[in-house]
């Protein structure tokens, strides 16, 4: 078997129904919370001092919102699996943290590359896509970005996959 020209780590897409799920039990949940606060508002007052009714709208609603907004990131973070992109000559891989091959994309089925930076986001022909801009992987990640991008740009150049710069959102 070749070896990669290179691979780079990168955080595999969660399911959507998992984030649909949790995103919408925070938001329930966070609702209620901010109803329950205005129902037990007296009870809230006895114990901490504080009225609720008598508090800025705003600011009680970002200040029940920061709990619930850690436990959705945490919950996300437990579901995020972390992936390899292998680069070969002709085609690339998308391995999970065992190195057991998810998807192989030949270069042809590449449809375009849009690079910021470090940064670059892969479209295909089967209108999967991804981006490599994950920078919060550690605190080496630019640079791994910065040695991968070397044989990307070579990747590109040998395989004639049109590439452009853009901003990636």
């Amino acid at each position: 078997m070749e070896a990669p020209l290179a691979s780079i780590r990168l955080r595999l897409p969660i399911p959507v129904a998992i984030t649909l799920a949790v995103g919408l039990g925070i938001m329930f949940l966070y609702l209620l919370t901010v109803v329950l606060a205005f129902v037990f508002q007296n009870s809230i007052e006895l114990a901490i001092g504080i009225n609720p009714a008598r508090v800025s709208i705003i600011v009680l609603m970002v200040v029940l919102f920061i709990p619930w907004g850690i436990l959705g990131w945490v919950i996300l973070k437990k579901y995020a699996k972390i992936g390899v992109l292998h680069l070969y000559a002709n085609y690339l891989t998308i391995s999970d943290a065992n190195n057991r091959v998810i998807k192989t994309y030949p270069a042809n089925s590449i449809t375009m590359i849009k690079q910021q930076g470090n940064a670059a986001h892969f479209e295909f022909k089967d209108n999967y896509r991804f981006n490599l801009i994950n920078l919060g992987m550690d605190s080496n990640y630019t640079d791994e970005l910065i040695r991968f991008n070397t044989a990307l740009l070579a990747f590109l150049n040998q395989n004639n996959i049109k590439a452009i710069k853009g901003n990636i959102l």
